[in-house]
């Protein structure tokens, strides 16, 4: 008899953006340093909340900046909020956690960081640090780091499903 290779499938359902709002913003100018060679470092930390009965799911990304010698003084600092819905959310709930397809967690990492990139510039705008510009980031790598439970442990790969739970992030 022949073997027959399966693959866990993916349920199929609508998602959406529902809203994008900058919820904080903060920027300390006097903290600046002119000149063009000095490294200044970027930091994420996500944190995520759900409520399934309305479909929703709010990922609010925290993103500032700091000199690598100084890291307790922060130059800038936006916390947004991105609520996505998804349809039908309840059929990801189990055992008290969501679990989500990790396709679906890698495009919520990759929107909320273009978001904030955006609204962050926006927001530096006449400042000092107006030429701050978050850098481009695989938003597969910043999944990982925000989800460690997207990779399987025995293999690296990525899971085909992930738990928005143990996120290994503070915010």
């Amino acid at each position: 008899m022949k073997k027959i290779k399966t693959k866990e499938v993916t349920p199929i359902f609508r998602y959406g953006i529902a809203k994008i709002k900058a919820i904080s913003f903060f920027v300390n100018e006097s903290t600046f340093i002119p000149d063009p060679t000095k490294l200044v470092k970027v930091e994420m930390s996500p944190l995520v909340g759900t409520n399934v009965s309305a479909n929703l799911i709010d990922f609010r990304l925290k993103t500032y900046f700091y000199y690598p010698e100084n890291p307790e003084v922060i130059l800038s600092e936006i916390v947004v909020q991105n609520i996505f819905s998804i349809e039908n959310l309840n059929q990801f709930f189990k055992n008290n956690e969501i679990i989500l397809p990790s396709e679906l967690l890698i495009s919520f990492v990759s929107l909320s960081i273009s978001h904030s990139r955006a609204l962050l510039c926006q927001n530096l705008s006449g400042t000092v640090f107006q030429d701050f510009v978050v850098p481009i980031t695989n938003p597969i790598d910043a999944t990982k780091r925000f989800f460690p439970s997207i990779i399987n442990k025995e293999t690296g790969e990525l899971n085909t499903f992930s738990s928005l739970q143990n996120m290994g992030v503070k915010m």
